[in-house]
């Protein structure tokens, strides 16, 4: 009789290990998961945060160059300017 009572309480504590194994496991993977979003979420973040600097340092760079552009032509317009060659 204690040989039936030793094996099915070694069964039991086999099947209670088994158990706390697995959710032990399954709350290492719902960490390990929750980590990556976070990387994800942080990679997204960053590359999104550059992509508008890009932008923005674009859009200067174009409205330089159309403020140059601009007064290019106006001092070749005023250069050229027939009421200018008449008083010269």
């Amino acid at each position: 009789m204690c040989s039936v009572q030793r094996w099915l309480r070694a069964r039991l504590e086999r099947r209670r290990y088994v158990r706390m194994l697995f959710g032990v496991r399954q709350l290492q993977l719902l960490a390990h998961d929750l980590l990556v979003h976070r990387c994800v979420a942080a990679i997204v973040i960053q590359s999104m945060i550059r992509k508008w600097s890009v932008k923005k340092h674009l859009a200067d760079m174009h409205h330089s160059a159309r403020v140059i552009q601009v007064t290019m032509l106006l001092f070749v317009n005023i250069i050229s300017s027939p009421f200018l060659k008449n008083s010269v």
